[in-house]
């Protein structure tokens, strides 16, 4: 099974979470807005293209699926991906970092902890800011605060140099320092998984479920670069995720679709790489039937 099957799969069952939850809605209020301006109006509300066949609950249950089959889906999806990218594999970047469920109660891998925003910044200035409620009696006394020079000294020591620990002692240290410049990319990642794909909380409890949400977490962000990288790296990923979300069509009285959506750079870049277009004024029904065969690489 090849990374097109799997990330199809994955990627057919995370939109069709999304519609259910968010794109009929829309979709169904700006109809009403169009039948209310004119009741005559042949435009109808499309909730779906392709209407998936499975329910939530479905969803739920295939995540056991995903985590039993989790390190055979990792390694086809590293394996197939050089197939669609070059893909520098001679470097391993790794990091951690913390999401949050919403339990009222520690439980295997959910632990207590702070968030980041309730954490303490290492690097705001007020380190350096000390108090002192005592006199030199002893006594009690209000607090003075004071600006500890022997700290700003210690610190001091490390202005300027940014120190690296390698056990490559014999190697050249110019592509290490390369290396750790590109470490940024780690928490790009984070970032899009956190904030664009809202991997953030887990609504998920039992531990293997918890395991198939980063799964489909790690393919969505794969599926993501990959798309990134034949755009060029030309586009944020906000940008990319905006334009895919707003290319709606509208059924005009079952003889085909209208697009809803403004044709930009971006979209015909989109085209380009699919192979495929759908900013025609007007599409069958049998066009749109093969561009969707298309996309699933069934042509």
């Amino acid at each position: 099974m090849g990374i097109l099957d799997i990330t199809s799969r994955i990627v057919n069952i995370l939109v069709g979470l999304a519609a259910l939850a968010e794109k009929s809605k829309p979709y169904i209020k700006r109809h009403k807005e169009q039948t209310e301006k004119d009741p005559s109006a042949s435009l109808a509300a499309m909730d779906y293209l392709e209407r998936p066949s499975y329910e939530e609950h479905d969803v739920y249950r295939a995540l056991n699926v995903l985590a039993k089959e989790c390190d055979f889906i990792q390694s086809e999806a590293f394996k197939n991906s050089n197939f669609l990218t070059a893909r520098n594999d001679g470097i391993l970047y790794y990091d951690c970092t913390n999401y949050y469920s919403e339990l009222e109660q520690e439980d295997g891998v959910k632990t207590y902890g702070k968030r980041k925003a309730e954490r303490k910044n290492p690097n705001d200035p007020v380190r350096f800011v000390g108090k002192m409620a005592v006199t030199k009696d002893g006594e009690a006394a209000g607090i003075q605060y004071y600006l500890d020079e022997e700290k700003i000294a210690e610190e001091a020591r490390y202005d300027g140099p940014y120190a690296v620990c390698t056990d490559l002692l014999d190697d050249n240290v110019a592509p290490i320092l390369k290396v750790i410049e590109e470490r940024w990319r780690i928490e790009e990642c984070f970032r899009i998984m956190k904030t664009d794909f809202e991997a953030r909380p887990a609504f998920v409890r039992l531990e293997n479920r918890i395991k198939a949400h980063f799964l489909t977490c790690f393919l969505a962000l794969l599926v993501y670069r990959i798309l990134e990288k034949r755009l060029g790296g030309n586009y944020t990923c906000e940008e990319i995720l905006k334009t895919l979300r707003e290319m709606d069509f509208a059924d005009v009285e079952d003889q085909g679709y209208m697009p809803l959506y403004k044709r930009s750079k971006l979209t015909d870049v989109l085209h380009e790489v699919c192979g495929f277009r759908t900013d025609y004024q007007f599409i069958t029904k049998q066009k749109m039937r093969g561009i969707q065969k298309r996309s699933k690489g069934r042509e």
